[in-house]
């Protein structure tokens, strides 16, 4: 019984040995071989700590990277990085007894933050457009990032990334104001750049004034039955084809014809809005009649 106590505890102990020393491999950080950060990175290095020995840590810059070491000898230490590029980060362990190591390296990439800009014409990203209409399409170029997400875009509008551009096209079928949000991901930082599509709709014209009004007849010299017209999403119109003495306005979105025609025959007008979205019209006829011209009163 004793002699199996022993090897219980004996294997007891070699299992945590080897437990130890496993996790001691592994250094007071999980990984190991080349490094890569973000420029203005903390960072924090180190190498298994040896019982009266001191470490000297140190950079020698490459392609440029390049930082600034916590001061201290100790087995652990943290680099602020202040340069963008490729550098040997190096640390040197002296014993107690004064003897120095081979020196331990390891190559630390830093990668300068992500970057966006606009690359399609000035305020694309910015831009109001007709719905069912395809927006002029919007891009930006970025540099350090592996993609991008898009998000706030109307319903038929979407976002691609492909070689560093990011790609915003389509056909907005639905109706507002769309603040998009473009995010770059992967390389360093969060990086983003927003814009903004207002997606309004076609105008429309509908008459007000009376069944008829619109196609009316009148005599000379006598005023016509005021017509009018309700609109949408126009800032203004134009009414050609009007007789003399007939003319139109718009106010609070109504257009309104009214006047003394003082030409005779038939005038077929057309309203067109201005402004809003597509090309909308209507149109009516006014027909002037000619009065009489009496002769003179003939008597015995």
């Amino acid at each position: 019984m004793k002699t199996n106590v022993k090897m219980i505890r004996l294997i007891a102990l070699m299992l945590f040995s080897a437990f130890s020393w496993a996790a001691l491999a592994q250094g007071p950080y999980p990984n190991q071989g080349a490094h890569t950060v973000c420029l203005g990175d903390v960072a924090p290095y180190g190498v298994i700590k040896t019982t009266g020995s001191t470490y000297v840590w140190s950079i020698i810059p490459l392609t440029g990277g390049n930082g600034t070491i916590a001061p201290g000898n100790s087995n652990l230490t943290s680099v602020t990085w202040e340069n963008a590029g490729t550098c040997t980060l190096q640390v040197i362990e002296t014993s107690s007894a004064g003897c120095a190591g081979t020196p331990v390296q390891i190559t630390v990439t830093v990668t300068s933050a992500n970057t966006i800009s606009l690359t399609s014409a000035p305020a694309t990203e910015n831009q109001t457009v007709c719905i069912n209409t395809a927006i002029t399409n919007i891009t930006y170029a970025s540099t350090g990032a592996t993609g991008a997400s898009v998000t706030g875009l109307p319903a038929g509008v979407s976002g691609s990334f492909a070689g560093n551009v990011v790609r915003i096209t389509g056909t907005p079928t639905a109706l507002g104001t769309f603040n998009y949000t473009v995010t770059l991901t992967g390389g360093c930082q969060t990086v983003t750049s927003t814009g903004k599509i207002v997606v309004i709709a076609s105008g429309t014209i509908n008459l007000t004034s009376a069944i008829g009004t619109d196609n009316q007849s009148v005599c000379e010299n006598t005023a016509i039955t005021n017509i009018t017209y309700a609109t949408t999403g126009a800032t203004g119109a134009t009414v050609t084809g009007l007789p003399a003495g007939v003319t139109s306005s718009f106010s609070d979105n109504t257009v309104t014809i009214s006047g003394t025609p003082t030409a005779t025959g038939t005038f077929n007008y057309t309203i067109t809005l201005t402004g809003g979205c597509g090309t909308v019209t209507a149109n009516g006829t006014i027909t002037v009649n000619v009065s009489p011209d009496t002769s003179p009163i003939y008597h015995n």
